[in-house]
């Protein structure tokens, strides 16, 4: 009998904190990113010649929890002036490690500015949570971790190659249509 209550007791403390994982994982629901992104690397031109490049973009990251296991992202860039537009869709595990880290793997990610250009990459990024004494989100912080330009372009036909970075924080929601 005193086998069969420490069993049961088990399971009913791996329920809770089974629960309690679950419930701190959805801290970033609803939660918005403003990223600020900067790129370098080299522009190839329609006659082959070759220049360094720069680009800097703003994005947003709206991150959502999915009613079940992982959180959806929804990243938004500047397609033109005061025109944002969602530009990839994905999802990372909602289960964090250490229970403030959030890693997004070998994400692909398109990155539009307002004068045009369009970078094509890959990222693996971190969000950074800060939850308060009573478990509820404080703060959290976006960094790319590693970003791969493995092709873009500009308005005048020019291939872009190189790598960025991205680091943001959470914000209010910005004047985009969902």
């Amino acid at each position: 009998m005193k086998k069969i209550g420490m069993f049961l007791g088990t399971i009913t403390l791996a329920a809770l904190l089974l629960g309690a994982s679950n419930a701190s994982a959805q801290v970033l629901d609803n939660t918005w990113f403003k990223l600020s992104i900067s790129a370098k690397g080299y522009e190839v031109g329609m006659d082959d010649a070759v220049t360094k490049g720069s680009i800097k973009a703003t994005a947003y990251l709206l991150v959502q929890w999915n009613g079940s296991d992982r959180y959806n992202y929804y990243f938004y860039s500047e397609t033109s002036p005061g025109t944002w537009t969602e530009k990839n869709v994905g999802y990372f595990s909602a289960t964090p490690s250490g229970e403030v880290y959030f890693f997004l793997s070998d994400k692909e990610l398109t990155i539009n500015t307002p004068d045009g250009k369009e970078l094509n990459a890959y990222i693996t990024g971190l969000i950074k949570v800060k939850l308060d004494d009573l478990g509820n989100l404080k703060s959290a912080t976006f960094q790319s971790l590693g970003i791969e330009v493995y092709d873009g372009s500009t308005p005048d036909g020019a291939t872009i190659y190189g790598g960025a970075t991205i680091k943001g924080k959470i914000c209010e929601p910005p004047p985009i249509t969902v």
